[in-house]
């Protein structure tokens, strides 16, 4: 015959399995999900895209995924409530999706693909102006033009600033391979003109030096 005290203790302690297991089962029940994909301009998937879940609520991160080779994310275990959507690349200018809503044990998709807009770049060239003596020249008016390397014909571009009150001035020029003219005058000075080639994304710096009329 079984012995009955140990056949009362082994029933104490199998009976809190029960009610201790029925909790994480309805918890995970009422966790949601939020999936989409990802695209460019083109409509082609974008892959590595970080897209994050923020709270309406607290404001704070919850989720985070990235996008697949197909551009696909899922966001998972969601609470039911609001969420901004946040989408990060460094080649993209960031998304956000303001608020979208979901209920418990949603899986919600979105209706549309997100599409991102690509980054332009830039390269920026920047310097000061400065007098026949060495001392920087605030308010000398400077002008950018685009010149040919050679013969070859290319895009009109002309721009204009006034240095500021530290003697300086900055350009932001698209990133592509060119030649500029930097052409500074000041009242009581000679016009002087530098040349200045640009490669791409990058930043070149410049001095120019004006002469004193003769």
């Amino acid at each position: 015959m079984n012995n009955p005290i140990r056949s009362a203790l082994t029933i104490c302690l199998l009976m809190p399995l029960v009610p201790l297991s029925a909790p994480a089962q309805s918890s995970s029940g009422n966790r949601a999900t939020i999936q989409g994909v990802v695209e460019n301009r083109d409509g082609e998937p974008v892959a590595d895209v970080r897209v994050r879940a923020i709270s309406r609520r607290t404001d704070k991160l919850v989720a985070e995924t990235t996008t697949d080779s197909q551009g696909r994310f899922v966001l998972r275990r969601l609470l039911p409530g609001r969420y901004a959507l946040v989408f990060y690349s460094p080649s993209y200018e960031q998304a956000v999706i303001k608020s979208i809503e979901v209920k418990r044990g949603q899986r919600k998709r979105l209706k549309r693909p997100v599409r991102l807009t690509p980054v332009k770049l830039y390269a920026v060239i920047n310097g000061a102006v400065f007098d026949p003596q060495g001392y920087l020249v605030p308010g000398a008016r400077v002008v950018l033009e685009r010149i040919a390397f050679q013969a070859e014909p290319v895009p009109k571009l002309k721009r204009e600033t006034t240095t500021n009150r530290s003697g300086a001035f900055a350009f932001r020029v698209p990133a592509t391979r060119a030649r500029y003219r930097l052409t500074a005058t000041a009242t009581g000075y000679a016009p002087q003109s530098i040349t200045v080639d640009v490669g791409g994304a990058e930043r070149r710096h410049v001095s120019i030096q004006l002469q004193s009329k003769r």
